[in-house]
């Protein structure tokens, strides 16, 4: 029988209860004005840090002329992780308290801190090196320092996108195998059929991401046989629905099949480029604003006005990142539909995302503020391939029936989304 795609998608948006539907669009457009808040208080916090000079503050050992990368090196460290520091209350309400509130965590103040402090930590060592190379760029290559500077910027984008959150994952999380059970032999067949060799369950684990968030996520590290394959815990203590989980890893898969993060990461290299060729314009004016005209764009001591000059710069340039992002994860979920062949289970799994993300943007809040496609067209993408995928799709569906021992039904798509609806607070943004 043809499939209706528009009436579909509508029977499983219309699985939304009104009043859930509200309080996401009441969360999403309050994200859209954090966002702006966010960075007016990084700009004011740069300013800040411009004007008290931490750089005048360092011991002279530290700050040595006739020994510039090491100087660099320090003030950079400190500058970076005094910015973290001062912007650590503004998180704890816009993010720490904003997720308790709307019951997405609850996460005691303490851990939340303790996590950011270390993140904070990583970062400031990791960027602060790649400052000096950056200031060592400024002072000897005159006119070309950019270029260097955008190297230097791809090396960081690497790191932070691929690197750091593999390092950092067994800092902030606990990781045991997932259990076996129908959902990991689920997860096995499905990383088998996608080509990634050699992860058994023991490459198939469960972190203790419920400590953070009551909504429930997976993720893919590694590349080829060194492939992971991460799972909340969160989705085993929901009991999540395991054609969604299908559909969730499928899409993970297609991140790391696809190479997005290194995708995304020579992209925002570009962005990045360009904003260097912004601050070289715009950072004598922006020193004489804040009274340090005797600074240059060489010098670690201004970090915090090119810190300022970036918060406006990727406020301008968040519809250009957010549309990449967006292309991304449609593709990732093109390749997990076909990976999958779960469109069902697709769809239920972007419901669960409805608690925290507007299903209905308009046209012109989705280019501006959604890093994925909205939930609507999402579900609607599913639907299609489902479409076209009828008969295929039929077929598998009867062979899973045989397999399992249960008799299909017409109504089971529906049923099983009303109980995803019903029993899970969703699953993270990654999805």
């Amino acid at each position: 029988m043809a499939i209706d795609v528009r009436s579909a998608t509508e029977a499983y948006l219309h699985l939304i209860p009104l009043a859930r539907e509200l309080a996401a669009t009441a969360y999403t457009r309050e994200a859209h004005w954090l966002l702006l808040c966010s960075k007016l208080v990084a700009l004011a916090i740069a300013a800040l840090l411009a004007r008290i000079d931490l750089a005048a503050m360092l011991a002279a050992s530290l700050r040595s002329r006739a020994k510039p990368n090491r100087s660099a090196f320090a003030i950079s460290f400190v500058i970076l992780f005094s910015y973290f520091a001062l912007e650590m209350p503004w998180f704890a309400v816009a993010d720490w308290h904003r997720e308790r509130s709307y019951g997405f965590s609850h996460q005691p103040l303490a851990a939340w801190a303790a996590e950011y402090a270390i993140q904070s930590l990583v970062t400031a060592l990791v960027g602060a090196p790649l400052l000096a190379g950056f200031y060592a760029a400024a002072r000897r290559t005159g006119p070309r320092w950019w270029v260097w500077g955008t190297g230097l910027a791809a090396l960081g984008l690497v790191l932070a996108l691929v690197v750091q959150p593999v390092a950092l994952a067994p800092i902030l999380h606990r990781y045991a195998p997932a259990p076996a059970g129908e959902m990991r032999t689920a997860v096995e067949r499905l990383v088998a059929s996608g080509g990634v060799g050699g992860v058994g369950g023991d490459r198939i684990l469960v972190y203790d991401g419920s400590r953070q968030s009551s909504r429930y996520t997976a993720s893919v590290t590694g590349i080829g046989s060194s492939a992971t394959v991460l799972l909340s815990d969160a989705m085993f203590a929901q009991g999540a629905d395991v054609g969604a989980v299908r559909a969730v890893v499928a899409h993970e898969l297609g991140h790391q099949r696809h190479a997005h993060p290194l995708q995304l990461a020579i992209f925002l290299t570009f962005v990045v480029g360009v904003g260097l060729l912004v601050a070289q314009r715009s950072f004598k004016s922006s020193a004489r604003l804040l009274g340090r005209s005797e600074l240059s764009l060489a010098d670690p001591a201004g970090l915090p006005i090119l810190l300022g000059i970036f918060a406006v710069y990727t406020l301008v340039t968040t519809p250009l990142v957010n549309t990449a992002e967006r292309l991304v994860e449609a593709d990732a979920d093109r390749y997990g539909l076909e990976l999958a062949r779960e469109p069902d289970g697709m769809a239920r799994a972007v419901l669960a995302t409805a608690d925290y993300r507007a299903s209905r943007p308009t046209r012109l809040e989705e280019f501006l503020f959604y890093d994925h496609p909205s939930n609507a067209r999402r579900i609607e993408a599913a639907m299609e391939w489902k479409a076209d995928h009828a008969a295929s799709a039929a077929s598998a569906l009867r062979c899973a029936d045989c397999r399992s021992g249960n008799a299909a039904r017409p109504s089971a798509d529906l049923a099983g989304a009303e109980k995803c609806n019903a029993a899970s607070d969703g699953i993270h943004e990654g999805i």
